[in-house]
């Protein structure tokens, strides 16, 4: 397998009470870190930046209260192949 990169990251999902609410904070925190805004729908918003892509996603309907159900938030490094995955 091919060494992942330290410190490179291919996205990052977080999960989020109120989806309105919560844009306009990342917003200026994502700025401030070079990211852009890429995408924006009712079921998530993404930025684009030096390392990769920052995601927003609201919390499933009913969960938003729950602190452990809830959307799964999740991170992923980034590999040269997909091949690569799956080796041992």
């Amino acid at each position: 397998m091919a060494p992942i990169r330290l410190g490179s990251l291919s996205h990052i999902c977080l999960t989020v009470r109120d989806l309105a609410v919560s844009v306009p904070f990342y917003d200026q925190v994502m700025d401030f870190l070079g990211y852009r805004r890429s995408e924006t729908h009712d079921d998530y918003v993404e930025w684009g930046g030096p390392a990769g892509w920052f995601i927003l996603r609201p919390a499933r309907e009913g969960a938003a209260g729950k602190a452990h159900d809830r959307t799964a938030s999740s991170w992923s490094w980034p590999i040269p192949r997909r091949h690569d995955h799956y080796e041992s």
